[in-house]
Protein backbone atom coordinates (compact mmCIF):
# COMPACT_ATOMS: atom_id res chain seq x y z
CA UNK A 1 0.00 0.00 0.00
CA UNK A 2 2.96 2.35 0.49
CA UNK A 3 4.29 1.73 -3.02
CA UNK A 4 1.16 2.82 -4.92
CA UNK A 5 0.80 6.38 -6.12
CA UNK A 6 -2.54 7.59 -4.77
CA UNK A 7 -2.98 10.02 -7.65
CA UNK A 8 -2.73 7.28 -10.27
CA UNK A 9 -5.63 7.38 -12.69
CA UNK A 10 -5.37 3.68 -13.45
CA UNK A 11 -6.58 2.84 -9.94
CA UNK A 12 -9.87 4.63 -10.63
CA UNK A 13 -10.11 2.83 -13.98
CA UNK A 14 -9.56 -0.48 -12.19
CA UNK A 15 -12.31 0.47 -9.74
CA UNK A 16 -14.65 1.26 -12.65
CA UNK A 17 -13.91 -2.04 -14.41
CA UNK A 18 -14.54 -3.96 -11.18
CA UNK A 19 -17.96 -2.42 -10.49
CA UNK A 20 -19.22 -1.67 -14.02
CA UNK A 21 -21.45 -4.73 -14.48
CA UNK A 22 -22.90 -4.49 -10.97
CA UNK A 23 -25.36 -1.69 -11.74
CA UNK A 24 -27.17 -3.79 -14.32
CA UNK A 25 -26.68 -7.09 -12.45
CA UNK A 26 -28.37 -5.77 -9.31
CA UNK A 27 -30.69 -3.40 -11.21
CA UNK A 28 -29.55 -0.54 -8.97
CA UNK A 29 -29.43 3.04 -10.17
CA UNK A 30 -27.21 3.95 -7.20
CA UNK A 31 -24.52 1.50 -8.30
CA UNK A 32 -24.97 2.71 -11.88
CA UNK A 33 -24.49 6.27 -10.64
CA UNK A 34 -21.25 5.13 -8.99
CA UNK A 35 -20.22 3.47 -12.27
CA UNK A 36 -20.78 6.68 -14.20
CA UNK A 37 -19.04 8.72 -11.50
CA UNK A 38 -15.95 6.50 -11.45
CA UNK A 39 -15.60 6.56 -15.24
CA UNK A 40 -16.03 10.33 -15.33
CA UNK A 41 -13.51 10.66 -12.48
CA UNK A 42 -11.03 8.45 -14.32
CA UNK A 43 -11.47 10.46 -17.51
CA UNK A 44 -10.98 13.75 -15.67
CA UNK A 45 -7.89 12.43 -13.86
CA UNK A 46 -6.40 10.99 -17.06
CA UNK A 47 -7.08 14.12 -19.07
CA UNK A 48 -5.71 16.34 -16.30
CA UNK A 49 -2.51 14.29 -16.21
CA UNK A 50 -2.27 14.50 -20.01
CA UNK A 51 -2.81 18.26 -20.16
CA UNK A 52 0.77 19.04 -19.29
CA UNK A 53 2.06 16.65 -21.90
CA UNK A 54 0.06 16.96 -25.07
CA UNK A 55 -3.43 18.32 -24.49
CA UNK A 56 -4.80 21.84 -24.63
CA UNK A 57 -7.76 23.04 -22.58
CA UNK A 58 -9.73 23.43 -25.80
CA UNK A 59 -9.35 19.73 -26.57
CA UNK A 60 -10.25 18.84 -23.00
CA UNK A 61 -13.60 20.59 -23.25
CA UNK A 62 -14.20 19.18 -26.72
CA UNK A 63 -13.71 15.71 -25.21
CA UNK A 64 -15.98 16.54 -22.26
CA UNK A 65 -18.66 17.80 -24.63
CA UNK A 66 -18.55 14.61 -26.68
CA UNK A 67 -18.60 12.54 -23.47
CA UNK A 68 -21.68 14.42 -22.29
CA UNK A 69 -23.43 13.90 -25.62
CA UNK A 70 -22.61 10.19 -25.44
CA UNK A 71 -23.96 9.82 -21.92
CA UNK A 72 -27.10 11.79 -22.72
CA UNK A 73 -27.69 9.68 -25.80
CA UNK A 74 -27.13 6.44 -23.91
CA UNK A 75 -29.67 7.58 -21.37
CA UNK A 76 -32.10 8.35 -24.14
CA UNK A 77 -31.66 4.85 -25.59
CA UNK A 78 -32.56 3.32 -22.21
CA UNK A 79 -36.20 4.34 -22.73
CA UNK A 80 -36.60 1.39 -25.11
CA UNK A 81 -35.55 -1.13 -22.42
CA UNK A 82 -38.40 -1.46 -19.96
CA UNK A 83 -36.30 -3.25 -17.33
CA UNK A 84 -33.60 -0.55 -17.34
CA UNK A 85 -35.62 2.53 -18.29
CA UNK A 86 -35.13 4.00 -14.81
CA UNK A 87 -31.37 4.27 -15.57
CA UNK A 88 -32.16 6.97 -18.14
CA UNK A 89 -32.11 9.82 -15.63
CA UNK A 90 -28.67 8.92 -14.24
CA UNK A 91 -27.07 8.91 -17.68
CA UNK A 92 -28.82 12.05 -18.85
CA UNK A 93 -28.06 14.04 -15.69
CA UNK A 94 -24.32 13.45 -15.88
CA UNK A 95 -24.35 13.90 -19.65
CA UNK A 96 -26.19 17.19 -19.36
CA UNK A 97 -23.68 18.37 -16.75
CA UNK A 98 -20.75 17.76 -19.12
CA UNK A 99 -22.60 19.32 -22.07
CA UNK A 100 -23.48 22.47 -20.14
CA UNK A 101 -20.03 22.77 -18.53
CA UNK A 102 -18.38 22.51 -21.94
CA UNK A 103 -20.69 25.03 -23.57
CA UNK A 104 -20.13 27.36 -20.64
CA UNK A 105 -16.40 27.20 -21.32
CA UNK A 106 -16.97 27.82 -25.04
CA UNK A 107 -19.15 30.82 -24.21
CA UNK A 108 -16.24 32.57 -22.49
CA UNK A 109 -14.47 34.88 -24.87
CA UNK A 110 -10.93 35.20 -23.57
CA UNK A 111 -10.00 31.57 -22.74
CA UNK A 112 -11.61 30.33 -25.94
CA UNK A 113 -9.64 32.73 -28.12
CA UNK A 114 -6.44 32.06 -26.20
CA UNK A 115 -6.49 28.30 -26.72
CA UNK A 116 -8.27 28.23 -30.07
CA UNK A 117 -5.04 27.93 -32.02
CA UNK A 118 -3.38 25.45 -29.68
CA UNK A 119 -4.69 22.19 -31.09
CA UNK A 120 -1.95 19.68 -30.45
CA UNK A 121 -1.31 16.06 -31.23
CA UNK A 122 -3.04 13.99 -28.61
CA UNK A 123 -2.17 10.64 -27.13
CA UNK A 124 -3.58 7.41 -28.47
CA UNK A 125 -5.88 7.00 -25.47
CA UNK A 126 -7.38 10.47 -25.93
CA UNK A 127 -7.87 9.80 -29.65
CA UNK A 128 -9.51 6.48 -28.80
CA UNK A 129 -11.84 8.27 -26.34
CA UNK A 130 -12.78 10.78 -29.07
CA UNK A 131 -13.55 7.92 -31.47
CA UNK A 132 -15.57 5.89 -28.95
CA UNK A 133 -17.58 8.91 -27.76
CA UNK A 134 -18.12 10.04 -31.35
CA UNK A 135 -19.42 6.64 -32.42
CA UNK A 136 -21.62 6.42 -29.32
CA UNK A 137 -23.02 9.87 -30.04
CA UNK A 138 -23.81 9.05 -33.65
CA UNK A 139 -25.40 5.71 -32.71
CA UNK A 140 -27.57 7.37 -30.06
CA UNK A 141 -28.69 10.07 -32.51
CA UNK A 142 -29.58 7.41 -35.10
CA UNK A 143 -31.38 5.40 -32.41
CA UNK A 144 -33.30 8.51 -31.40
CA UNK A 145 -34.35 9.11 -35.00
CA UNK A 146 -35.65 5.54 -35.25
CA UNK A 147 -37.78 5.80 -32.11
CA UNK A 148 -38.81 9.41 -32.72
CA UNK A 149 -42.28 8.44 -33.97
CA UNK A 150 -42.81 5.73 -31.37
CA UNK A 151 -42.10 7.81 -28.25
CA UNK A 152 -43.39 11.37 -28.39
CA UNK A 153 -41.55 12.31 -25.15
CA UNK A 154 -38.23 11.70 -26.86
CA UNK A 155 -38.84 14.42 -29.43
CA UNK A 156 -37.46 17.32 -27.40
CA UNK A 157 -34.60 15.25 -26.04
CA UNK A 158 -33.70 14.27 -29.59
CA UNK A 159 -33.49 17.91 -30.63
CA UNK A 160 -31.35 18.75 -27.59
CA UNK A 161 -29.01 15.87 -28.39
CA UNK A 162 -28.86 16.78 -32.07
CA UNK A 163 -28.15 20.46 -31.33
CA UNK A 164 -25.40 19.55 -28.87
CA UNK A 165 -23.76 17.27 -31.43
CA UNK A 166 -24.08 19.80 -34.23
CA UNK A 167 -22.54 22.39 -31.91
CA UNK A 168 -19.60 20.05 -31.30
CA UNK A 169 -19.15 19.59 -35.05
CA UNK A 170 -19.37 23.37 -35.57
CA UNK A 171 -16.74 24.10 -32.96
CA UNK A 172 -14.53 21.37 -34.36
CA UNK A 173 -14.88 22.79 -37.89
CA UNK A 174 -14.02 26.27 -36.62
CA UNK A 175 -10.59 25.00 -35.59
CA UNK A 176 -9.77 24.34 -39.25
CA UNK A 177 -10.89 27.78 -40.37
CA UNK A 178 -9.59 29.72 -37.35
CA UNK A 179 -6.72 31.34 -39.24
CA UNK A 180 -9.07 32.97 -41.73
CA UNK A 181 -11.45 34.07 -38.93
CA UNK A 182 -8.91 35.81 -36.74
CA UNK A 183 -8.24 39.46 -37.41
CA UNK A 184 -4.74 40.76 -36.91
CA UNK A 185 -4.20 44.42 -36.11
CA UNK A 186 -1.02 46.13 -37.22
Amino acid sequence: MYNVNTGAHWLVLLWFVAISPMGYAFNSKYILGLDIFTFALWMIMYVTNSMGLSLSIFEVFMLYLLFGISLYGLGQLHITLEKYSHFRIAYQTVGLFFILASYFYFSLKSPYEQYFMEITTTSVTIQLLFIVFGITSIVSIIGSIMKYEMYRTVRYEFFALLLAFLGWIGIWLLTFFSESLTVTRT
